[in-house]
């Protein structure tokens, strides 16, 4: 009887993945830090990050630089972030190192003429090892406009890794194929801002002046003293007066008073009744100009007989604003 023997040799392959130099997936950007650039409580920040590439054999070397894209704006003189609601914009930009200038913000790849637009790298030699090189830019908040809307103001850019291998000249660099990208997100947060000043005549915008007194001496007919209100906002506005003594001049001890009448920005304010219910005297929905709002404000002294019962005569006057 003769027996039949199957024998199955297998045979197993183990074959060591040898990378390539400068190949998409292979060239990899970690580590950024901050991952969200805040400028809210400063004006540029130091943005980290690296760049890595696994083991690759032969005699080729990888070339490879960095460059940012524009974002919503159509060139690189002009980031922009914004606040979604108002469209409102607040510039900002990106650049290669200290101290930042015109000269040194980093371009997208089409853009690059010199080695200032970009961020220049080392090459990653071929090697059996992994490399990773870090890498930084600075990152610069531009001149605020003036009372900006309150919100949120964003912009997102990518950070982009151009890269070929070191075979005879490495050619233009805006042919050079883009290897990896990363998003950079940037941000300014603006909160509603409101202040009320009271201030004399002409005068700058002082939030720690809050009040004005009016000392007329001996009354008499048509005295006149001013003052200028200032509002400095970023939102609309409201302001409301009232007279505790509803729009005349109280003797201190006896029931007697002297008229008076009070303009603002050459209009007459009526205060009667103001003691319990505030007057309306001014509103606008617009957010300030540079150094406020400036209401003129005029108390005129009214009939004096010269029969009035000798004293004191006074009266106070609140103002009170609030956001539109």
């Amino acid at each position: 009887m003769k027996s039949l023997y199957l024998i199955i040799f297998i045979i197993f392959f183990f074959v060591e993945q040898a990378y390539s130099a400068c190949n998409r997936g292979e060239v990899q950007i970690t580590n950024l830090n901050p991952v969200v650039i805040d400028f809210t409580s400063t004006n540029n920040q130091i943005v980290n990050f690296q760049v890595s590439h696994p083991p690759f054999t032969g005699s080729t070397d990888c070339f490879y630089l960095g460059v940012i894209s524009y974002g919503q704006s159509n060139n690189f003189s002009n980031r922009v972030m914004t606040e979604i609601v108002s469209s409102n914009q607040i510039p900002f930009n990106v650049n290669k190192g200290l101290p930042v200038s015109a000269t040194n913000i980093i371009r997208d790849l089409f853009d690059v003429t010199s080695n200032n637009h970009i961020i220049y790298l080392p090459i990653f030699t071929a090697s059996a090892s992994s490399q990773t090189n870090s890498h930084s830019f600075i990152s610069q908040l531009g001149s605020l406009p003036v009372n900006l809307s309150p919100g949120l103001y964003s912009e997102a850019l990518v950070l982009k890794i151009a890269a070929r291998p070191v075979t005879g000249s490495p050619g233009p660099i805006t042919t050079w194929p883009i290897v990896a990208e990363t998003a950079l997100q940037f941000m300014y947060n603006v909160e509603r801002v409101i202040s009320l000043a009271i201030v004399p005549t002409g005068t700058p915008h002082n939030d720690a002046d809050k009040s004005e007194l009016m000392s007329f001496g001996i009354l008499s007919t048509g005295r006149t003293l001013s003052a200028d209100i200032t509002i400095d906002t970023n939102v609309g506005y409201r302001l409301f007066m009232s007279s505790m003594n509803d729009g005349r001049l109280e003797h201190e001890t006896e029931p007697a008073n002297v008229p008076y009448t009070l303009t603002l920005s050459g209009a007459n304010i009526n205060l009667t009744g103001s003691s319990t219910t505030p007057v309306q005297v001014s509103a606008n929905s617009a957010s300030s100009p540079a150094g406020g709002y400036r209401l003129p404000v005029s108390v005129t002294i009214g009939t004096v007989s010269g029969n009035e019962i000798s004293g004191r005569y006074s009266d106070v006057i609140t103002t009170t604003v609030e956001a539109f």
